[in-house]
């Protein structure tokens, strides 16, 4: 029973160790990057194109195949903290931090607004947290990215948060509260 319980923990220590250093080495091939106003910052992983298909449909065998979950980056999923309530469209994200994702299509994008925070990216998070869902229409871009990017601009007494990879660009408009 002994030898049992001495084999287990064995193996637990080397699962454990093997995980943390496979997550070390991924957080180097994808750099943690921060867009950041005076209200908003949103932290996430930047992924590289290396010559890879990012989109499209399952047969193309792409990085991110239509209508599936993307941590909208890599590694650790993507936050945003903000200090002042934001406003996107009908819905309103009262300060805090909270993680976002979403669902890329080839005409718009679903980005996802979710309690939990903290946490690896790789598996969608709980549904059952999210506070809502807003559709991002997908803009040409006027270069290619090689690197995914997120960045905050304002635009015509508001703002927006740009998100780009390749030549694939989704603009979601949101406005800070007074």
């Amino acid at each position: 029973m002994k030898r049992i319980l001495l084999i287990v923990a064995i193996f637990t220590v080397l699962v454990v160790a093997g995980l943390g250093y496979w997550m070390s080495k991924t957080r180097g091939l994808s750099p943690k990057m921060v867009a950041e106003t005076t209200d908003v910052k949103i932290t996430y992983g930047s992924p590289q194109m290396r010559g890879r298909v990012l989109f499209g449909a399952a047969a193309a065998n792409p990085v991110l195949i239509w209508g599936e979950y993307w941590r909208l980056g890599a590694n650790e999923a993507t936050e945003i903290t903000t200090t002042k309530t934001l406003r996107f469209g009908p819905h309103q994200l009262e300060p805090g931090t909270y993680s976002i994702y979403a669902f890329p299509q080839p005409n718009s994008m679903k980005v996802v607004f979710n309690k939990a925070n903290s946490r690896w990216g790789y598996s969608a998070p709980d549904a059952d947290k999210d506070i809502f869902s807003i559709e991002a229409p997908v803009a040409a871009a006027d270069s290619t990215a090689e690197g995914f990017v997120i960045a905050i601009q304002p635009v015509e007494g508001q703002q927006e948060i740009r998100f780009q990879w390749g030549d694939y660009l989704a603009v979601l408009p949101f406005e800070v509260a007074n």
